[in-house]
């Protein structure tokens, strides 16, 4: 009986023994195979280095690129400043007298000669 059991258990340790070597085999050729395996790794690097040029040459232009922007900016805003006294200017001036473009469709006359209601 002891006999039998010793061949059992035996038996379990020698399959046991060879699953866990032929687990570990495929992992260790699944692992090989993905670290050689180089399919889509040429993408990744052109992202890579076209990210790193990218940013490379933003810290070199960095002072030129800020000047543009604070110049168009500074335009921008007297541009403004200048649209906002015309506009200011235009207002003060039709709206005293009650003609011209504001001035008519402020009083209620405007191009279309007054308004009518039936």
């Amino acid at each position: 009986m002891f006999n039998a059991i010793n061949h059992g258990t035996t038996f379990l340790y020698v399959k046991a023994a060879t699953a866990a070597s032929a687990a570990k085999r495929k992992i260790s050729e699944d692992i090989r195979s993905f670290r050689e395996d180089e399919r889509g790794v040429d993408g990744l690097v052109i992202a890579i280095l076209l990210i790193l040029i990218a940013v490379v040459l933003v810290a070199i232009f960095w002072n030129n690129i800020k000047g543009l922007f604070d110049g168009t900016w500074k335009t921008i805003n007297s541009t403004e400043k200048g649209i906002e006294k015309a506009a200011s200017e235009a207002l003060t001036t039709t709206g005293a007298s009650g003609s011209g473009a504001a001035g008519g469709a402020a009083s209620g006359a405007g191009a279309g000669g007054g308004v009518t209601t039936k």
